[in-house]
């Protein structure tokens, strides 16, 4: 119901934006019971763990503390937190039946969501809380933040101090100890209630007092100029992805941002995404390509940052990650610094209904983990198929078939890109007879900053060239059914630009067409494309009448 909620609350364009597809519970269920089960003395062992660091008063050192969360950095309205709180729980009850009184504390312990929605972080919280057996009030471990850490303030805080700056550009300078204790927001909490005078240092013990002072002086300050505001949740949320980057957790479940690169909005986050996959070897450049998905630097990042050596991960991906090219460095399993096995990868293709009906390449699951060790490659996993029904699918375990190019692979190439479709794409022009012109419509684009432009114009048929579009292509037919606007030079192989002295002569219809054309594309064109519409459009390889050759 919640996930509904969220689904009428928030706009489907803000969603598309971060790339949020939200998991079906049966799916959500599935992953969670392959990566905690699947070793349940690993899962013990961080339930004994958990409720060890429960105990021990948060002022208090826990030498080499046991990683123990179980991880959505991308949590959405809380599918994957409430199927693990309750596969959690539910093995508290089974195995650790001395432990069974303090499930709700211990679960709630153990289950950390990330979010960079405020309303999903809330709405995760209220999911997770549904898991929760009854009992008394425990902090919900939800913070609204990025779990990708891009910024280069934000991964320089990943060592020693974390700085923070406030609204008015007040350092607060949270010490590493604080961040690095398995009691964080505990001690958070005492931070912010000294420094708004809720109440003071001497009510903890001295090693506490003596790590807080500084920071309380600092936040002192910054209360006193600009008000006791919301202190404890903004530090909170800084400090959690750092704390959990420091002390690690033992599992990640997740469906991470579906979002291709092109979808991404330009700004300083997209080149920081770009240096970060160039980082993990996703890119062998520094160039966010509109064929990358956010998807395989998301997980690569995230298993780096916050995966224990030895914990594992479930992640529902594209279909995409399966088999193309644009994934063969993430299946290498080499990110970064990091060395990935795959244990087992899941085809969701023949499940009806599909899990996301969006997705054109499908859907995939994939389990495995972080080891220093020798561990399975992509090609040596277990390959299985889902199909039938979802609720209850029948799996199977696919023979893979060995892979051969194309013997078609050297005779041909992409075909041609026409973009803006608003400014250059034309279908059903009426051609006039008596001159060699046609009246023409451009093709409305549907995509921002396009959405919704489209020309009527009056240009030489000298200047529209045959195409044959993606979305009516058939086997056996080739049926061109519309014509690119293409002011080619008497080379026919050029795209002319304003200012080529033939331009004029040779099409003077198009020509005051272009310079309509031109200026819209000045005004909303991407950075990373062409100066001008001509420059966009220039290379030979763009151009259908080259594949007649």
């Amino acid at each position: 119901m919640l996930k509904e909620l969220y689904h009428d609350l928030i706009d489907r364009d803000d969603r598309k934006e971060f790339g949020e597809y939200y998991t079906p519970d049966w799916l959500a269920a599935d992953v969670v019971e392959q990566v905690l089960l699947r070793d349940p003395a690993r899962l013990d062992a961080a339930i004994r763990a958990a409720a060890r660091t429960l105990g021990v008063a948060a002022g208090s050192s826990l030498a080499a503390a046991l990683p123990f969360s179980v991880l959505d950095p991308a949590c959405g309205s809380g599918t994957f937190l409430f199927w693990s709180a309750r596969a959690i729980a539910k093995r508290i009850r089974s195995a650790h039946p001395l432990l069974a009184g303090r499930t709700r504390e211990i679960v709630a312990a153990m289950v950390t969501g990330l979010d960079v929605h405020p309303v999903a972080v809330e709405m995760a919280k209220a999911t997770l809380a549904t898991a929760l057996p009854p009992g008394a009030a425990v902090p919900l471990r939800v913070y609204l933040a990025d779990a990708l850490l891009h910024s280069e303030q934000a991964q320089k805080n990943l060592q020693g101090t974390l700085g923070l700056t406030s609204a008015q550009g007040q350092r607060i300078d949270i010490p590493a100890a604080v961040i690095e204790s398995p009691h964080a927001e505990l001690l958070v909490q005492t931070l912010v209630a000294a420094a708004v005078g809720e109440r003071g240092l001497d009510t903890v013990d001295a090693e506490t007092q003596a790590m807080l002072s500084g920071a309380v002086a600092q936040l002192s300050d910054a209360v006193a100029d600009e008000g006791d505001h919301v202190w404890r949740w903004y530090i909170g949320n800084q400090v959690a992805p750092s704390a959990l980057a420091r002390n690690k957790v033992m599992a990640i479940v997740a469906n991470p941002p579906w979002l291709v690169a092109n979808d991404t909005p330009a700004g300083i986050r997209k080149d920081q995404l770009a240096t970060l996959s160039e980082r993990y070897g996703l890119r062998p450049k520094a160039k966010w390509s509109a064929k990358g998905d956010l998807a395989s630097l998301f997980s690569a990042r995230v298993a780096d940052l916050y995966l224990e050596d030895g914990g594992a991960f479930g992640l529902v991906l594209p279909g995409s990650a399966l088999i193309n090219q644009t994934w063969k460095a993430w299946r290498s399993g080499k990110w970064g610094e990091s060395k990935i096995g795959f244990d087992y990868v899941a085809s969701l293709d023949a499940v009806e209904p599909p899990p996301f009906r969006h997705s054109p390449n499908g859907t995939c699951v994939v389990v495995g983990r972080r080891s220093s060790d020798d561990a399975p490659e992509w090609d040596d996993a277990m390959l299985l198929e889902y199909s039938g029904h979802p609720e209850a699918p029948t799996v199977a375990e696919v023979t893979r078939r060995a892979s051969r190019p194309s013997p078609y692979a050297r005779r041909f190439r992409r075909g041609a890109v026409a973009s803006p479709l608003g400014l250059c794409l034309a279908v059903d022009p009426i051609q006039h007879g008596e001159d060699d012109t046609a009246t023409v419509r451009t093709r409305v684009s549907t995509k921002p900053p396009w959405k919704g432009v489209t020309y009527d114009a009056v240009i030489e048929t000298a200047a529209l060239v045959r195409t044959l579009r993606a979305q009516t292509l058939t086997p056996f037919v080739c049926a061109p059914d519309a014509w690119l606007i293409a002011p080619l030079a008497a080379d026919r192989r050029t795209v002319m630009a304003l200012d080529d002295a033939e331009f004029r002569p040779l099409l003077p219809r198009t020509y005051e067409y272009w310079k309509i054309a031109e200026a819209r594309y000045a005004r909303d064109r991407a950075r990373t494309a062409g100066a001008t519409l001509s420059e966009n459009g220039s290379s030979p390889v763009r151009w259908c009448n080259g594949w007649s050759r």
